[in-house]
């Protein structure tokens, strides 16, 4: 099982123990990928925006046992994985995507994602997931990776993804969009125009378009409690099937 060296990320401020909160998060976000997923003993997942092994640990102590590659564009993060979760676990690895992001990866070598394809073949996984990824993309990154998870899936595999998605009475309401106030390309948002990655929201439309084009389809679409509901999750989700 997973030890306890990994590198506390993206705990609510002001906790007493952020290291348990660090836990319970990729526990609760493990238990909702498995009820969604249903993933079955020795299936095989890749995580696109894995972190420093949030969710990888939940897996570990929620689901049965699995094969599992994440991918991140922080180095800082994929040697942090490898450090707490790989030595000890040799059916789950970790794997540095040189991206540029100028929030997340300013020196990323690869910047033309256009014919970039994630080190694994084609066909070759049961599961994809990508929390907290696509909220922090622009468009083209964006149709890429999707096109990716479709090739590197298996006939049948699924995916759970979460997004900002703005549907038209967000758009509309001023109130609602407060948050997300630029529109720094069609039909996609920012909340900090100073930093264009560090929250993303796409327009309902948009999103529906890259699946397609993607040659993926939703299945099932939770609304966040970004929105106002669903509280029990921050982010939109969405189950795709290819």
């Amino acid at each position: 099982m997973a030890n306890d060296k990994s590198i506390v990320r993206h705990v609510p401020r002001g906790s007493l123990n952020p290291e348990d909160d660090y836990r319970k998060s990729g526990d609760d976000l493990a238990g909702r990928i498995k009820a969604t997923l249903l993933p079955k003993e020795g299936c095989s997942f890749f995580d696109i925006g894995c972190g420093s092994g949030r969710v990888a640990g939940g897996m570990l102590r929620t689901l049965p046992p699995i094969r599992y590659v994440g991918f991140d564009i922080r180095l800082s993060d994929i040697l942090n994985a490898k450090s707490a979760i790989t030595s000890e676990n040799s059916d789950i690895q970790f794997i540095h995507l040189d991206f540029y992001n100028e929030r997340y990866n300013t020196n990323g070598r690869i910047k033309d994602l256009s014919q970039y394809s994630f080190p694994a073949p084609s066909k070759s996984f049961d599961h994809a997931i990508a929390t907290s990824f696509f909220t922090h993309t622009n468009t083209n990154m964006t149709q890429r990776c999707l096109k990716e998870l479709r090739r590197v899936l298996k006939p049948g595999g699924t995916a759970y993804l979460t997004f900002f998605v703005f549907g038209e009475e967000m758009i509309q309401s001023s109130e609602s969009n407060r948050q997300y106030s630029l529109e720094f390309e069609p039909q996609v948002w920012a909340a900090d125009p100073d930093h264009l990655l560090q929250a993303v929201a796409f327009e309902q439309q948009k999103l529906i378009e890259m699946l397609a084009a993607a040659a993926l389809k939703s299945e099932k679409f939770i609304r966040g409690e970004w929105r106002g509901k669903e509280p029990d999750r921050f982010a939109d989700f969405l189950c795709l099937d290819p």
